[in-house]
């Protein structure tokens, strides 16, 4: 998730700091040119995936990238991935930390409208007509399903809002013109709504076990 990577960028060009000089924010990755290619590969701490010509060409080796991605979720554990395209190359760094529930509490407090965006105009949007009435309650599910790709993008750790902090969006939500009068979703995986309690008091002695985890299926979490 992007919170943290985007004001450490944006501090750091503020800073002065030329982009191009900025890669090693984690929970982002970055292009390299082709003079820059034959370093990519040698950092210590990197993953070389199939590159993008395999894998565009081989169910395999896509088996085989996606396989490797997965097992490098960890933020603890995770190492930087290399993939190359042609003469270029993506170079993805390890993901985030994850959020304190201080700090996903003030994420999800921010005065965001909750409305597409202006460019869609008066047209009607099917997926928002979904989701508008929903609440995000928790991020990351330490499953490793393979129809899902949760995990991917939100991270195996599951991250937890405060009780008041819900509350409080309920309320906003219910203050919107549009408010259908039912909350649709409190948004999360129901395994991880089931799990998120009990992953909280296993997370609290597990240091250990984060630190040394890669399972794809990350119950030592």
């Amino acid at each position: 998730m992007g919170e943290r990577p985007l004001l450490e960028i944006v501090g750091r060009l503020a800073a002065g700091e030329p982009v191009r000089q900025i890669r090693d924010v984690r929970g982002t990755a970055y292009r390299l040119g082709a003079s820059e290619t034959p370093l990519a590969a040698s950092q210590p701490d990197t993953i070389t995936l199939p590159s993008y010509e395999e894998v565009a060409a081989d169910k395999h080796a896509f088996a085989a990238m996606t396989r490797l991605l997965m097992h490098q979720t960890n933020p603890y554990t995770a190492r930087r991935l290399v993939q190359f395209h042609g003469r270029e190359a993506v170079v993805v760094n390890p993901p985030a930390w994850p959020l304190p529930q201080s700090e996903m509490d003030r994420i999800y407090g921010l005065p965001f409208t909750r409305q597409p965006h202006p460019s869609y105009g008066r047209r009607k949007i099917p997926a928002y007509e979904v989701v508008k009435d929903s609440i995000q309650i928790v991020r990351g599910c330490f499953g490793g399903c393979a129809f899902c790709s949760l995990s991917a993008h939100q991270g195996k750790i599951i991250q937890n809002r405060s009780r008041r902090s819900i509350l409080e969006e309920i309320g906003r939500v219910a203050e919107q013109p549009d408010f259908s009068g039912v909350i649709s979703d409190l948004a999360a995986r129901p395994p991880t709504c089931t799990a998120c309690a009990a992953a909280r008091r296993r997370s609290s002695g597990s240091a250990a076990a984060r630190a040394a985890c890669t399972r794809r299926s990350a119950r030592c979490w």
